[in-house]
């Protein structure tokens, strides 16, 4: 008899190699479709990304593009619900939000505020939505549909390192 190893339990290998736990990031395999959830901020979506993108398999018809049915693998990289819930109850999170209530509150026109101590800067187009742009890397790195967007992606960049990446270049 053989051992049948599924995709997902490659890549949690994978990530066991490099030092990820499967208490950091869980690896699960439903329907075909494997499902990363990131439950620790320290690791980098890009990270988990590089690893589990290899066993995706998607055949497309090379007439239209279209995604042909069946036999195909998805890989989804997200941060696990739980995790999201408990972060956004913690202190660390409520200070990170308040600094986005005061930073969009002074945002003027086209201004680009600076956000801490870092090379991201926030702007509005003053119909709710933000741009952080980082002149590190010299690019938006995202549009957020409204404050607390805002404050989840700064959070996760804190805490995965991101943030402060500019920095160290």
């Amino acid at each position: 008899m053989t051992n049948h190893v599924t995709p997902s339990q490659l890549i949690a290998k994978e990530l066991k190699a490099i030092g990820i736990t499967n208490k950091q990031v869980s690896v699960t395999m439903r329907g075909g479709s494997v499902q990363c959830w990131i439950k620790d901020f320290t690791i980098h979506p890009d990270t988990v990304e590089a690893i589990a993108k290899k066993y995706e398999n998607i055949s497309y018809c090379h007439a239209s593009g279209e995604i042909l049915a069946g036999g195909n693998r998805f890989v989804f990289v997200s941060y696990h619900h739980n995790a999201e819930m408990a972060a956004t109850a913690s202190d660390e999170y409520k200070q990170i939000f308040q600094e986005v209530l005061k930073i969009s509150a002074k945002i003027e026109g086209n201004q680009l505020l600076p956000f801490r101590e870092t090379e991201v800067l926030i702007g509005s187009n003053h119909k709710g939505s933000y741009l952080v742009f980082n002149l590190g890397s010299r690019h938006c790195s995202g549009i957020c549909h409204n404050q607390s967007s805002l404050a989840w992606s700064l959070y996760v960049a804190h805490k995965n390192g991101s943030l402060y990446q500019s920095l160290k270049a």
